[in-house]
């Protein structure tokens, strides 16, 4: 089976190193082959050191969110696809794709029709809810009439699915499979974990893209008053973002710089999430299925999260880590938790359970060949 992904992104970010996980894994099956398409070129660099074959194509246009970006994509329509299918078939090397996936809201409105006319099975993935977003009412109603085209479309969460299906998707056409990861540490070697009760100092982090979406606001918040009230905490900013200029001065003026660093961007983000101990995750952006709270979760860290979303799906609030509705309240259990007041006996050991039972990226790999194959 041969298998071509498309991928147009405005940067990295989880669904990047998601496609790159899946794509390793599907690698390692008999008898499939896996190439990428993306007009990003440092996902394309990520993409040949993981050396996943992998292609850059032009992509004249944003994708699809607002109406000024489909008029835009309207406009271009023509140029647009004659570039993907003169580029598919120069990939091709005479030997057909059997199934193109395609993951960003161009492509799908746009080649889908063209893909299936030609004889390609087509496979929707979709990395979080749609009808919930601020996108455009006209985007979301083409979205609804073009989703007859592809022959399933997967959602990366339960939580997407209801938002799909919610918003008029037929619920036949989709099917769940969660996010995998390669490497889940075991309970007893999760990469040096101290006694909770032995820490002098606790270090909280923040994972993702440094904006307003991703709730770095809140974290920045949370931070000082904590660092006022508990001097044995410090915070770490892990990502890069618009706001990463605004979030060093914010910290400059709060005088908080000795407690509160910033990693920039990293290309491997377990590495910086060794020095944590628990990932406070404020996001406020309708997230699918988080790829930083399930890296924190595979590495035995304690995770407090908002509760929203996917987030529900990797936290069994109590059990695998912490869920909060409200700043006050997210602010309330790092301050317990810090204070030794909760209990993280056994947290660790669940989530660790919870990840490897259903976060698995080699149990996962079935159910994509199986809808990939039909």
């Amino acid at each position: 089976m041969k298998l071509l992904f498309i991928r147009t992104t405005g940067g990295m970010s989880g669904a990047e190193m998601y496609n790159v996980y899946l794509l390793k894994a599907l690698q390692k099956v008999k008898a499939v082959t896996v190439h990428l398409l993306t007009d990003n070129l440092p996902f394309l660099r990520k993409l040949k050191k993981e050396r996943i074959p992998s292609s850059l194509v032009f992509h004249p246009v944003a994708e699809a969110g607002t109406n000024r970006e489909l008029l835009l994509s309207i406009l271009w329509f023509y140029p647009v696809l004659f570039i993907y299918l003169y580029r598919i078939k120069q990939i091709e090397h005479g030997v057909r794709f059997d199934t193109v996936v395609l993951e960003s809201m161009t492509e799908k409105l746009f080649l889908s029709p063209y893909l299936r006319l030609l004889g390609y099975r087509v496979i929707w993935i979709e990395h979080g809810p749609l009808f919930k977003t601020d996108r455009s009412a006209l985007v979301k109603r083409l979205y609804i009439h073009k989703s007859k085209r592809p022959d399933a479309i997967i959602a990366v969460s339960e939580d997407t699915k209801k938002d799909l299906v919610k918003g008029g998707v037929s619920e036949k056409k989709v099917h769940v499979v969660h996010i995998g990861i390669r490497k889940i540490a075991s309970p007893s070697t999760s990469l040096g974990i101290r006694n909770d009760n032995e820490k002098k100092q606790w270090a909280i982090g923040f994972l993702g893209s440094v904006s307003k979406e991703k709730g770095i606001i809140e974290f920045l918040d949370v931070a000082d008053t904590l660092i006022r009230k508990l001097a044995n905490t410090k915070f770490i900013v892990i990502g890069n973002g618009p706001l990463l200029p605004w979030a060093k001065e914010k910290v400059r003026t709060l005088k908080i710089q000795k407690n509160v660093s910033f990693t920039g961007y990293v290309d491997d983000v377990k590495k910086s999430l060794h020095y944590i101990d628990i990932l406070f995750f404020p996001t406020r952006h309708h997230e699918g299925l988080s790829l930083a709270l399930l890296e924190a979760l595979a590495m035995g860290k304690i995770v407090v999260a908002r509760d929203i979303g996917g987030n529900r799906e990797l936290i069994l609030n109590k059990k695998t880590g912490f869920l909060f509705h409200t700043e006050d309240e997210g602010r309330r259990i790092l301050e317990d938790l810090i204070s030794r007041k909760l209990s993280t006996a056994g947290i660790r050991e669940a989530a660790l359970e919870h990840v490897k039972k259903n976060f698995s990226i080699k149990k996962q790999i079935p159910k994509f060949i199986d809808i990939f194959h039909g």
